[in-house]
C-alpha cells in the first residue's frame, strides 16, 4: 500500500509549492508539476533541471540532475507527530 503520511513542509518549499503539508509521493508530484510549469528541464536532455531564483534559494544548487531530486526533497519533509485514531 502507497504511503498515506503527512509530512509538513518547511517553510522554503512550501512558499516554493503553496502548500504546507503533502504526502512524499504528492511532493515529489508537485516539485514536477513546478518544473514543467516553469519550463525548466533542459530541452536537450530532459532529465536536467535548471533552477529558477526561486528553486536555487529553496535547494541552493545551480543544476538538478533526476536522480538527486528525492535527496534535495527529503531535507524538506518534516515527519508530523503521531495522531491517535
Amino acid at each position: 500500500m502507497a504511503s498515506k503520511k503527512l509530512y509538513k513542509l518547511s517553510p522554503s518549499l512550501s512558499h516554493l509549492l503553496g502548500k504546507s503539508e503533502l504526502t512524499r509521493p504528492a511532493a515529489i508530484k508537485e516539485f514536477w508539476t513546478y518544473v514543467k510549469e516553469h519550463e525548466l528541464q533542459d530541452p536537450k536532455d530532459g532529465r536536467v533541471i535548471h533552477p529558477n531564483k526561486e528553486m536555487k534559494d529553496v535547494f541552493r544548487v545551480e543544476k538538478i540532475g533526476l536522480t538527486q531530486v528525492m535527496g534535495l526533497l527529503s531535507p524538506h519533509l518534516q515527519k508530523k507527530p503521531e495522531q491517535p485514531m
